[in-house]
């Protein structure tokens, strides 16, 4: 039961995470503002969340192999993206588009593996 709420917590993080994105594209720059602010201390909570779900979901789960890829898959891109924020000096210039391809990647994957959860 824990497990399926640190799911839903770590989905309501994407969420407000990608919102400072759509903040940006609409040219809302108090909320674009206020997203920056909370935007690592919310990829922080999201990687200590999301791997909590992770761990404690894999050793609950048997038999739904499809949920458990697309789980791996997610929690990947996660690390990548937080990697691409960490390397972002030796990256220069790259490191904000990688972010960006790593974000564009996640929220599908999460889309599948909720859907796949769910099933």
């Amino acid at each position: 039961m824990i497990s399926h709420w640190l799911g839903w917590f770590s989905l309501g993080f994407c969420g407000v995470l990608a919102l400072k994105y759509i903040a940006r594209k609409l040219k809302i720059s108090s909320l674009n503002l206020f997203f920056r602010k909370i935007h690592i201390p919310l990829g922080v909570a999201l990687l200590a969340i999301g791997t909590a779900h992770g761990v404690i979901s894999f050793a609950q789960v048997t038999g739904r192999t499809a949920a458990i890829i697309t789980g791996i898959l997610t929690i990947i891109l996660i690390f990548f993206i937080a990697a691409t924020y960490l390397f972002k000096k030796r990256l220069k210039k790259r490191w904000m588009h990688l972010h960006r391809i790593g974000t564009v990647a996640l929220l599908p994957c999460i889309f599948l593996h909720l859907l796949l959860a769910l099933i």
